[in-house]
């Protein structure tokens, strides 16, 4: 996407001509990536930013190592001409040296990831929904990214001669491409990120392996939540993208990227739990439960709870449990005697009237409870990150 140190020299270098993606595919291929690069790397993320002012994404991480991503996509990847391909690389490889510059650092890493594949001779598949390591790869491959390095700087040079002012913004970048450290470059390409009907296919996929290795999930409810997970994480990296860098609600956190996995993965039917007969003083009347239950199944409980309420819940809960241990509807009674405690902690939204909120608060907290599993192993995978094997 955007180049993000003045003054946008690789823009000067290199033009994508009529070729280059529409900006809403391209914008769509950056949250994307970007939720690919969250599935491949969840054990170790501290936070994410979309649209950094370093780069298009930009992921700390828990042992301090920072990775700087650049996406480059195509509308049309199957019909890229190989001079198109090769430009694409190159704007990324001089916008990731002038990252490097001002971030080299030796933990850091730099990817350059796309869903144009066939970038290098006999690649097939090598690349596919992997990030692999300037280090890692064949001889074949890295000279291949060397040459590129090598025309990126007769690029610069070339432009440089015919530049009348300024001349050492192109020393800058020159230099900068002279000390980036190709064995802290990464590869990827996201397979399959065209059309419609399949473009989210590989992202869905490393999604679902994350919740099967990472949360315990079987591979059938994993495939099944992992779409509903990815339209949730492209809103919400959306969202960070359109932000100002100055915003701290910019930082997307771990925490609030795994929670949904609690909410989506649960069960949001209450099966054995007499809700509607015991939680309330009188029963709530037919079009107050339809309210309630239209609220709760539309999602919007993904951006009201949060671990810190449902774990304060559940607390909770446990004492009165251990404080009624005769009691055969403890659930109920603790919602019915409890959970509008909990009113403000869930943020309900103000235009709720009173029986419609009373439902909904009654709801999400007896949610919690019946779900309270789901919440645990999240927050016990959180606790645990480093250890998991989900690397």
């Amino acid at each position: 996407m955007s180049d993000h140190n003045e003054p946008y020299l690789n823009k000067d270098f290199y033009d994508f001509g009529n070729e280059a993606s529409p900006i809403a595919f391209g914008w769509n291929f950056q949250y994307s990536a970007g939720i690919f690069l969250f599935a491949k790397n969840a054990n170790r993320i501290k936070s994410i930013v979309i649209e950094s002012k370093n780069q298009d994404i930009e992921i700390s991480t828990i042992d301090d190592e920072a990775i700087y991503a650049q996406a480059k996509s195509s509308q049309e990847p199957l019909s890229c001409s190989p001079e198109v391909k090769e430009n694409k690389i190159i704007d990324a490889i001089i916008s990731l040296a002038k990252t490097y510059s001002n971030h080299g650092g030796d933990k850091n890493s730099f990817i350059y990831i796309t869903n144009v594949d066939g970038t290098f001779e006999r690649d097939e598949a090598v690349f596919d929904n992997m990030v692999i390591k300037y280090k890692n790869l064949d001889p074949f491959f890295k000279n291949q990214i060397d040459a590129l390095f090598s025309k990126a700087k007769d690029g610069v040079e070339k432009k440089k001669k015919l530049a009348t002012r300024n001349k050492n913004k192109y020393d800058v970048v020159l230099s900068a491409l002279e000390d980036f450290d190709k064995n802290k470059l990464s590869i990827s390409v996201i397979k399959r990120f065209y059309g419609s009907d399949e473009r989210y296919v590989s992202i869905n996929n490393e999604v679902a392996k994350l919740l099967v290795k990472g949360f315990r999930e079987n591979p059938t409810t994993a495939e099944i939540c992992a779409e509903e997970l990815v339209g949730y994480l492209r809103n919400v990296f959306e969202d960070s993208a359109t932000i100002s860098s100055k915003n701290p609600n910019k930082e997307l956190r771990i925490e609030d990227l795994v929670w949904p996995i609690a909410v989506i993965t649960g069960n949001n039917q209450l099966g054995g739990v007499s809700f509607e007969e015991d939680c309330f003083d009188a029963y709530p009347e037919h079009d107050v439960v339809e309210r309630g239950q239209k609220f709760v199944n539309s999602r919007k409980l993904l951006y009201i709870e949060r671990f810190e309420v449902s774990n304060k819940i559940i607390n909770d809960y446990d004492a009165f449990r251990r404080a009624n241990p005769n009691d055969s509807k403890k659930l109920e009674h603790f919602v019915k005697e409890k959970a509008m405690g909990f009113e403000n902690l869930l943020l309900i939204p103000k235009d709720l009237d009173d029986e419609t909120r009373e439902y909904v608060v009654k709801r999400l907290v007896a949610q919690v409870i019946h779900n309270q599993n789901k919440i645990v192993n999240v927050t016990n995978w959180l606790n645990t990150r480093g250890n998991n094997d989900n690397k």
